[in-house]
C-alpha cells in the first residue's frame, strides 16, 4: 500500500504574469520559472495524491492564525487580470481541514475556518490567485484531486513550521496521501524599479533561502536574520516555514529546479521528493525517489535579474584542448553526473588516482550547444580530496544549479564537461595586485561573499571585475571594509 502523509513538498512562485493567458508577451522572461513548473505538475500528476495543500501568504488573512477554506466546493478564476477562462473547481477535503484544525490546537496553532457569516471582504469559496497560478499548472498537468486551500497570518516562525507539522500529523492520522505547496515569490527589491523598491539585502535574501532549499536545510531559514527578511520585502518565507515542518522527520531529496529574477521580483521552484514516494500514475512504472543520499555541495546561488551570476568559466587556463581526450578530471565528473541521473547513486570517489588524492576547491561546468546548462563550485576545499570534489560538485551542477532545471537523462549526451580547479586565495591589499585574465577575485564584507572566475568574456579590466563580484555580494560601491582576494585556476577540459 502507498504510504500516507506527505508524498511531496513543492514551492511554487505565484505572479499571475507566468500564466500564458496573462503574462502573454513578457512570457519570455519566465522560460525557467514555466518550464520547471510544467515539470512539478508532471511529477504530481504521476505521484496522484489524494489531496493538494496549498498554503499561500495571501487571500483572507486573520491575524496570528492559520486560515484554511471550509467551504465543500472551492472555486476561482482570473477575471480580475482580464481573463474570462472557464473557472477551477475542486472539491474541498473538508475531513482533512477538521483534522488539521485539531492537529494545530494540539500545537497551539490557531486555525481559522471562515464562513459567509464571518467574511465580507471574499466569498468562503473563492481562491485566491495565489492559490490558482500553482493550481493552473497542475490542472493543466491533468491532474485530478481534492484541494485545502489556506493563507498564513503574521504567526511566529516556529508557529508556522507546527503548523505544518499539524498537516503531516493529520494526513498520516486519515491516511491520506498529499502534496503539500508551498505558494509564494521570494524578494520583491531586487531591482532598479521592483514593486517594492529596490533594496541590496533582496539579493543577499534569495540566495541564503535558495541555498537553505537545496540542502533542505530548515535550521538556516529559522534562524535566519529578521531584519535580512524585513528588508527583502518578500512573501514566500511563511509559507516556505509551515512546508518545511510539514516535512519534519522525512528523508526528502531536495531539488532548486529554477530561480530567475525578472521584474525585480525572485521566483523559486523547488521540490522535496520523500524517499520513499511511489509514482502510482502507469507512466511512473512504480518508480521511487532516489535511494541516495541528499544533494550535497556549494552553490553560489541566484544572480541578478536571473542572470548568469558569473560562475561559468570563460576562457581559463586549458590543460587539454578540445580535440583531446578528456582529461581524466572531466571524465570523473561526466561518470558522476550519468551514474547519478540514470540510477540514482553516487560512485565512490577514486580518490587513489594521481592528482586526486590532494585536497582543493573545484567548479564542473556544464555546456549544452555551447550554452551554460549548470555551473557548481566550492571555493576551499569540502571534502576530504579533489575527487570528492569533483564527484559532488559535478552532481550538483546537473541537478542543483537553482538556475536550470535538473539534467534528464535524453540530455547527458549533448552536455560538454569542464573542470576547473582553484589554487588556495590570498589576501591583496589593493585591485592593482589583480588581473582578470590571470587570476579570479573574492570580494567579502562580514558574511558576504562574491567570486568570480578569471578570464570570463567580456570582463576585461579589475574594475569590471570587482563590480561584478561586488554586485553578486551585495556590497554596495562605496562601502568600507571590504576585503580582496585573489586566486589561480586551472582549467580542464
Amino acid at each position: 500500500m502507498a504510504r500516507a502523509g506527505i508524498v511531496l513538498g513543492v514551492l511554487s512562485p505565484h505572479a499571475p504574469i507566468i500564466v500564458p493567458e496573462i503574462g502573454d508577451k513578457d512570457l519570455d522572461q519566465v522560460v525557467k520559472t514555466r518550464s520547471a513548473l510544467q515539470g512539478v505538475a508532471a511529477l504530481v500528476r504521476d505521484i496522484r495524491p489524494d489531496t493538494v495543500v496549498v498554503i499561500a501568504p495571501h487571500g483572507p488573512v486573520v491575524r496570528n492564525a492559520v486560515t484554511l477554506l471550509a467551504s465543500p466546493l472551492l472555486q476561482g478564476n482570473f477575471r480580475e487580470f482580464g481573463i474570462a477562462g472557464t473557472s477551477l473547481r475542486f472539491g474541498n477535503d473538508l475531513r482533512l481541514v477538521d483534522r488539521i484544525r485539531e492537529e494545530a490546537a494540539r500545537r497551539k496553532v490557531t486555525v481559522f475556518t471562515p464562513d459567509a457569516d464571518k467574511m465580507s471582504f471574499r466569498p468562503p469559496d473563492r481562491l485566491h490567485y495565489a492559490v490558482l497560478v500553482p493550481l493552473h499548472y497542475l490542472t493543466e498537468a491533468g491532474l485530478e484531486c481534492r484541494l485545502v486551500a489556506g493563507a498564513v497570518g503574521p504567526l511566529r516562525r516556529e508557529e508556522l513550521y507546527r503548523f505544518g507539522q499539524a498537516v503531516q500529523a493529520a494526513a498520516v492520522e486519515l491516511g491520506v496521501r498529499i502534496v503539500y505547496v508551498a505558494s509564494g515569490d521570494l524578494s520583491h527589491r531586487l531591482t532598479e524599479g521592483a514593486p517594492a523598491g529596490y533594496d541590496p539585502m533582496g539579493r543577499i535574501f534569495d540566495r541564503r533561502v535558495v541555498d537553505a532549499l537545496a540542502r533542505a536545510d530548515v535550521k538556516a531559514l529559522l534562524e535566519m536574520d529578521p531584519e535580512l527578511v524585513e528588508r527583502a520585502g518578500e512573501c514566500g518565507f511563511g509559507p516556505i516555514l509551515t512546508l518545511f515542518g510539514a516535512l519534519d522527520g522525512l528523508d526528502v531529496v531536495p531539488e532548486v529546479l529554477s530561480y530567475e529574477g525578472p521584474f525585480g521580483v525572485g521566483y523559486a521552484v523547488a521540490t522535496f521528493l520523500p524517499r520513499n514516494t511511489r509514482l502510482e500514475a502507469p507512466g511512473g512504472g512504480g518508480r521511487t525517489a532516489p535511494a541516495e543520499g541528499k544533494a550535497e555541495g556549494k552553490t553560489e546561488g541566484p544572480g541578478q535579474d536571473g542572470e548568469d551570476p558569473g560562475l561559468e568559466p570563460g576562457g581559463g587556463r586549458t590543460a587539454a584542448g578540445r580535440d583531446q581526450a578528456p582529461h581524466p578530471f572531466v571524465r570523473l565528473a561526466r561518470l558522476s553526473l550519468e551514474t547519478y541521473v540514470r540510477e540514482g547513486r553516487r560512485i565512490s570517489a577514486p580518490a587513489s588516482s594521481p592528482g586526486l588524492d590532494r585536497r582543493a576547491g573545484a567548479f564542473v561546468s556544464l555546456k549544452k550547444g555551447g550554452q551554460l546548462r549548470g555551473c557548481i563550485g566550492t571555493i576551499q576545499p569540502t571534502a576530504p580530496n579533489l575527487a570528492e570534489e569533483i564527484v559532488r560538485n559535478a552532481i550538483q551542477a546537473g541537478t542543483s544549479d537553482p538556475r536550470f532545471p535538473p539534467v534528464r537523462e535524453d540530455e547527458l549526451g549533448d552536455l560538454e564537461y569542464s573542470v576547473d580547479v582553484l589554487e588556495p586565495p590570498e589576501p591583496v591589499s589593493g585591485v592593482d595586485e589583480l588581473d582578470p585574465a590571470v587570476y579570479g577575485v573574492i570580494v567579502t564584507k562580514g558574511d558576504r561573499t562574491g567570486l568570480l572566475l578569471p578570464d570570463l568574456e567580456g570582463v576585461d579590466t579589475v574594475q569590471d571585475q570587482v563590480r561584478i563580484a561586488m554586485q553578486k555580494a551585495g556590497i554596495s560601491p562605496g562601502e568600507s571594509g571590504v576585503r580582496l582576494f585573489r586566486f589561480r585556476v586551472t582549467r580542464y577540459r
